[in-house]
């Protein structure tokens, strides 16, 4: 008797499983045909819409959709999402994180401004607060406090190379060279033979008025890569921009060995030639950039053309 109620539980608890099987299955298909949806996109983002649809404050949903969208910057969709998510929980975190750095991305800069000091005072010990403020911040002009929340956001605990250049060039808009000098050492040494990272380091020098440290930068560049097109542009371009043509002339023509068809490379060369007194080698060379791009502005504006 004892395995005949044995064989009658394991009948019903495949019965059982039979029908959730059957029922989920039927869901599914019923989910693929009333929502095409589904079909083109990752279930857990469908889910997510479904949820909204029986309930449209749902405010987990709401963060979920608007982070997807802001990872396929989708900013507007994004928006809309962490609007909603606001709305149905006014102090929600993530929402006014993300609704700040959407805004900043749209260029509302105020606005993300004030998303991420909302979103600062929720959370005052998380470091991507400070550094999503910084860089806001840094945008709408005022270095000093942009200086003080990337800076706060570093002492925090956070390891983003970002925060340490933003840093560097908040002080060197703000005149305290010595501090901006330091930072954009420190990132170059804790990046070491990373030729992208040295790369943006010293892009973000030179545009920061800081050319000596983005040339120091791109010397440690050339020692990892010596050969690198990039680098030697960047080299070339930097030295153009410190008035010392015939060092850029070395790079330029470095870089020129390995893309001979790359127009800015063209074009530098002749900007060089044209420092040199040179003027017949220098429309050479912009010559050569409107074979290759015949509408480039820059090169048609130094030969006379409209």
């Amino acid at each position: 008797m004892r395995g005949l109620g044995r064989l009658r539980t394991v009948v019903a608890y495949a019965n059982i499983q039979f029908w959730i099987f059957a029922v989920g299955g039927a869901l599914l298909a019923l989910a693929l045909y009333f929502f095409p949806s589904v079909r083109r996109e990752p279930f857990p983002v469908h889910a997510d819409r479904v949820a909204l649809s029986l309930d449209p404050a749902f405010t987990d949903a709401h963060i979920r959709l608007g982070q997807a969208a802001q990872t396929d910057q989708r900013w507007r969709e994004a928006r809309s999402h962490f609007e909603a998510a606001i709305e149905a929980d006014r102090w929600n975190l993530p929402a006014h994180l993300g609704l700040g750095i959407v805004a900043r991305e749209l260029g509302e800069l105020e606005r993300s401004r004030g998303e991420l000091e909302t979103a600062r005072k929720l959370a005052r010990l998380l470091p991507r607060t400070h550094g999503e403020l910084g860089r806001t911040l840094l945008l709408l002009g005022r270095e000093e406090e942009a200086r003080e929340a990337l800076a706060r956001g570093r002492e925090l605990g956070s390891t983003d190379l970002n925060l340490l250049v933003l840093e560097a060039v908040a002080a060197a808009r703000g005149d305290h060279f010595q501090i901006a000098r330091a930072r954009f050492a420190e990132a170059r040494e804790s990046v070491g033979d990373d030729v992208a990272s040295l790369l943006g380091i010293a892009r973000a020098a030179r545009s920061a008025g800081m050319p000596g440290d983005a040339v120091a930068t791109l010397q440690v560049a050339l020692i990892a890569a010596p050969e690198n097109p990039e680098v030697r542009l960047e080299m070339g371009s930097t030295l153009l921009r410190m008035r010392r043509p015939e060092d850029a002339l070395e790079h330029l023509e470095a870089a020129h060995a390995t893309t001979v068809d790359d127009t800015e490379v063209l074009f530098q060369l002749g900007t060089a030639h044209r420092a040199l007194s040179d003027e017949e080698q220098a429309r050479t060379w912009w010559r050569q950039v409107l074979e290759t791009e015949p509408e480039h502005r820059r090169a048609r504006a130094r030969l006379g053309m409209p």
